[in-house]
């Protein structure tokens, strides 16, 4: 079972609900690869309940998030934008 991310575009915190089986841990990676976040939920995301993700600190652009549950893992692009 998938996850699903929103808001997308994200400002400054995303929220990552679904998956069934929880999130064990999360990355998130830049368009060249670079790991730029890890771990990092509120609310740790298991048995189901939503982890809300602190971005922040990212420049704006696109990246890419991995979520660990169980033997999977579940890849999401998402867009990082600022406020103006």
């Amino acid at each position: 079972q998938g996850f699903s991310i929103f808001p997308n575009p994200v400002n400054d915190h995303f929220t990552i609900t679904g998956g069934g089986a929880g999130i064990d841990d999360i990355a998130v990676y830049d368009v060249t690869g670079k790991k730029v976040m890890d771990g990092g939920t509120s609310g740790n995301g298991f048995g189901g309940k939503p982890a809300t993700i602190d971005c922040s600190l990212l420049s704006e652009g696109m990246y890419w998030i991995e979520i660990y549950s169980g033997d999977k893992i579940f890849r999401y692009k998402f867009i990082k934008t600022v406020s103006k």
